[in-house]
């Protein structure tokens, strides 16, 4: 049993590669809220502390302002201006300006300025003076505080000369500006540091957690692993604790619960391993839930692909989900034969189905099972298309051997030259017979398969050989040319002699019969590292591309009138093929209509490792 130990080492999130993924998520999270909360504080108060300072800033520059026009009202214009003088000062400005605010009583720091329009130096004047208040305030705020200096206008008589002024005091907020910019600097720096320690905090309370989650987690990876001797350590908090022996539990049932079901998964799948037939079963919404290896080539797909997946989504015959939708909606079992097209190749099956039935006897799915009568239907056609041809092949000529032999009985004194030309026709139509016999046993011995003893052979002599005797037998007025390309060295197999030199003769006296005169077939022997290849090229009518695929099926011509006029029996590239495939070798044709057709036949190539 596998116990895991929590240890400081397991805290470091560089040893779990999920945990610095979690980590930054919720600690920039958590990072994100301190730090604005750290500002939004820090704002706040900033901004009452400014706000109380400019309060009082403005209050004092009141209580100035009051002071002075109490002073000034008993004095006469030309000891008003004298103060003045003396109150003015590098951090205050005082300026004595007319009730109309026209003009400037006292040039102040600046002597042109006396020759400005105070209304437009100070433009808050002019709702000032409209609005008959007895005093007004300008730039109180820490923005405004740094570009203009705040100021406090205030009205006063004279009781000397009976006339009223404006008196304005501006103040210089350096000292101000400069600790508001000191308290926002200690704020920024008491909020960097209140979160900086929020966050180590923060970072301490997540090892902890995650030291004790990361034991867990390792634990749930082993049973997803299914390691379910994996067992939570305990010792640590109640809660983990609580989920640890909850851990412990399930992985109990669940160890108990797989090893039954990986029990019956082996039973199933030996049952349907061994089964012949294709099998697959739908639940009772169309999904996929069983298949087996058998159905999957059947219908041309991968087990895995089709597991899980709706059924019309994989299988595309209409057929087949027909029979299982109504299994599932007339719930009883039902049978059919399907004729299944796949691509060029076709498919006869018989086909099953019954309904699934759960313990609460309740339908919850339909099986189907596809018994493959391709193979069976096929050697039907092929038994029934054999005999047929066979019947027919060995009935034309016994029946005309029949009707010349009837003539030639019927009528006694017939002429001695046309009895020759019936016994001729007699002679010729026993040969036909005796050639479509003979390839019949061929062919009958090549379904054999029997192991007959192989040699060495020569290929190049036995092509020699071939082309010389057929070259005896042949009209020199009828033959096309024959050319043998030779390689230089001897190319050897193991085969049996005849059947070769029978399988190579096929195809040269075929390019001869299918060639005309001014033609020629050629016979190229080549070997590669593995194989002997021999081409047979002729240029002769070629055969048109859609009988291609057939040109090697039994009785097959692509031209009967032809092929009988020149005494085939439809049975010649069959037994050629037959003997290749004996041969562990192959045949291949390519052909135009018109332009020839080229034979390549390969083989084994025998090796001194042989």
């Amino acid at each position: 049993m596998i116990q895991f130990v929590a240890s400081d080492t397991d805290s470091n999130s560089d040893q779990n590669p999920t945990s610095p993924r979690f980590f930054w998520q919720v600690y920039s999270i958590y990072g994100v809220l301190i730090t604005l909360g750290g500002w939004f504080f820090g704002v706040l108060l900033f901004e009452r502390f400014t706000q109380d300072a400019f309060n009082n800033f403005q209050q004092s520059t009141a209580e100035q302002a009051t002071s002075y026009s109490r002073i000034l009202n008993r004095m006469d214009e030309t000891s008003i201006l004298s103060a003045l003088e003396r109150l003015q000062s590098p951090q205050t400005r005082v300026d004595l300006i007319s009730a109309d605010g026209r003009r400037f009583l006292n040039p102040g720091f600046n002597g042109a300025r006396t020759e400005s329009d105070p209304l437009t130096l100070y433009p808050e004047l002019t709702d000032f003076i409209s609005s008959g208040a007895e005093s007004t305030y300008t730039n109180f705020e820490l923005d405004l505080a740094r570009s203009n200096f705040p100021s406090v206008t205030r009205r006063f008589f004279s009781s000397t000369n009976d006339t009223q002024y404006l008196l304005r005091i501006s103040r210089d907020p350096q000292v101000l500006l400069s600790q508001s910019d000191a308290i926002f600097e200690s704020v920024l720096m008491l909020g960097l540091i209140a979160a900086l320690l929020a966050m180590v905090m923060g970072h301490l309370l997540y090892r902890r957690i995650n030291r004790q989650f990361q034991v867990l987690t390792k634990v749930a990876v082993a049973y997803s692993e299914g390691d379910f001797s994996a067992r939570a350590p305990k010792g640590m908090d109640v809660e983990s604790n609580l989920l640890g022996e909850a851990l412990n539990k399930l992985a109990d049932e669940i160890q108990d619960q797989v090893s039954e079901i990986h029990l019956e998964h082996n039973r199933l799948r030996v049952i349907l391993g061994g089964m012949r037939d294709g099998l697959i079963a739908i639940d009772d919404l169309g999904k996929i839930v069983l298949i087996n290896s058998v159905m999957s080539r059947i219908l041309g797909f991968e087990i895995r692909e089709a597991r899980g997946r709706y059924l019309s989504d994989v299988v595309k015959d209409s057929e087949i989900i027909d029979l299982l939708l109504n299994t599932l909606k007339l719930q009883r079992p039902l049978e059919a034969e399907i004729d299944l097209g796949l691509g060029q190749s076709e498919k006869f099956l018989k086909a099953y189905t019954s309904p699934l039935i759960d313990y609460g006897q309740d339908v919850s799915g339909a099986l189907i099972v596809l018994h493959d009568l391709t193979q069976t239907r096929m050697l039907e056609n092929m038994r029934r298309d054999f005999v047929a041809n066979v019947s027919h092949e060995l009935k034309t000529p016994i029946t005309a051997i029949r009707g010349i032999a009837e003539t030639l009985v019927d009528d006694p004194q017939m002429e001695h030259e046309l009895r020759q030309k019936f016994m001729t026709k007699i002679t010729d139509q026993s040969h036909r017979l005796s050639n479509l016999v003979s390839d019949l046993l061929a062919l009958a011995r090549l379904d054999e398969r029997e192991k007959t003893p192989k040699t060495l052979i020569n290929l190049g002599t036995l092509i020699e050989e071939r082309i010389t005797s057929l070259s005896k037998v042949t009209a020199p007025e009828k033959m096309a040319r024959l050319i043998f390309d030779k390689p230089e060295e001897s190319i050897h197999v193991y085969g049996e002699e005849e059947e070769l030199r029978q399988a190579i003769g096929n195809l040269i006296d075929n390019g001869l019969k299918y060639t005309p005169r001014h033609g020629s077939v050629r016979t190229v022997l080549s070997s590669s590292s593995n194989q002997a290849t021999i081409r047979i090229e002729d240029n002769g009518i070629g055969i048109p591309e859609e009988y291609l695929d057939r040109i090697f099926e039994r009785f097959f011509r692509v031209d009967k009138a032809r092929s009988r006029e020149i005494g085939g029996t439809g049975l010649g590239l069959a037994i050629v093929k037959n003997i290749c495939l004996k041969h562990d070798g192959n045949v291949e044709v390519e052909s135009k209509d018109g332009k020839g057709t080229t034979f390549t036949i390969t083989l084994p190539l025998h090796t001194d490792s042989d």
